[in-house]
């Protein structure tokens, strides 16, 4: 027994849709017929490649490594295809997308649904996690990444910048007082991100024009791994925090919490499109990428929204509590 295209690309749909059920419904196949598919391949590799259950699929370490091969195979097809067809208007197939949880909640879906409306045979999954994904490990077309990138063997496209601000609840404030300085910040309870590789270490633009950046150590009473459980535990007083100024934005906005520190601000981060340099790059991922550089403009809106609320804010008369 051989294996077959339609085997193949068969359990392709069965790995990225999680299921039988879901690939069935993908490939417009019975259930029966997919789960046929799927036994041949096995028998003609004679190679375990998925483990079943009644929670669905999940791959063996086989199936992860035939996958992450196979699919770049599929993908050259594709472009081939593409371009016998010549029809470069059309975009077919299934896109894998990582984000962040917050911004793929708030400001990746926009730009996301309209890409998807305007090609109506695409397909995409995507996955919210702000930890830091393995796109060839975990077959991930693109991610969404904010910070500064480290890895050299991804290609990225910066789509925006990403301010960070330094924020505490007035409440927090009028019980431990303003800081007046960084130095300051070492005596205050602080909340830090567990997902940041220094989250103890804090670095701010510099508080004078041409002043060189400077890094704080701070000890967090607090970590947690995501931007809006942070903004939670800062709302509630437990400390001063460093939040992207698309989490900390509509609480800055109501009052909830307040800006510390304003002449010297964390270092920015960007916001990045990053996929693997290494295959090739199927016309849907760089169509898609290609979107997103568009859609987000530099300063982005939630920074334009925020200097906006600020401004009228600070004509209205409003004060923020008085330092000490």
């Amino acid at each position: 027994m051989r294996y077959t295209l339609d085997t193949i690309a068969t359990f392709i749909a069965v790995i990225e849709t999680g299921g039988l059920t879901a690939a069935a419904r993908r490939l417009g196949v019975s259930k029966s017929v997919v789960s046929t598919r799927v036994a041949e391949l096995e028998a003609a590799l004679s190679a375990t490649l998925v483990w079943r259950s009644t929670r669905g699929v999940t791959p063996t370490k086989a199936g992860e490594a035939f996958y992450a091969r196979v699919k770049d195979v599929l993908d050259a097809l594709d472009e081939a295809a593409d371009a016998v067809r010549g029809n470069e208007a059309t975009l077919q197939g299934h896109l894998r997308i990582s984000a962040p949880v917050t911004f793929g909640q708030t400001h990746l879906g926009p730009p996301l649904h309209a890409f998807l409306r305007q090609h109506p045979l695409l397909e995409a999954s995507i996955s919210l996690s702000d930890r830091r994904v393995d796109l060839a490990g975990e077959a991930f077309d693109l991610a969404i990444r904010i910070g500064r990138l480290q890895d050299s063997s991804l290609i990225a496209r910066r789509l925006t910048t990403s301010r960070r601000v330094l924020v505490g609840a007035p409440s927090y404030l009028s019980e431990a007082g303003w800081p007046l300085d960084l130095d300051a910040l070492r005596r205050h309870a602080t909340i830090g991100y567990s997902n940041a590789q220094a989250s103890a270490e804090w670095q701010f633009s510099g508080e004078s024009a041409g002043a060189p950046p400077r890094s704080v150590i701070v000890r967090p009473r607090l970590h947690l791994d995501n931007g809006e459980a942070m903004l939670s535990a800062a709302i509630a007083g437990l400390g001063l925090t460093i939040l992207p100024t698309f989490v900390a934005a509509p609480a800055l906005m109501r009052g909830a919490l307040v800006r510390v520190l304003d002449a010297c601000e964390p270092t920015p981060d960007g916001v990045f499109a990053v996929y693997q340099s290494h295959r090739i790059l199927p016309r849907r991922v760089r169509a898609l990428v290609d979107h997103l550089a568009g859609a987000f403009s530099d300063p982005p809106a939630w920074d334009i929204e925020l200097g906006l609320a600020e401004r009228e804010r600070a004509s209205s008369g409003r004060r923020t509590p008085t330092r000490r």
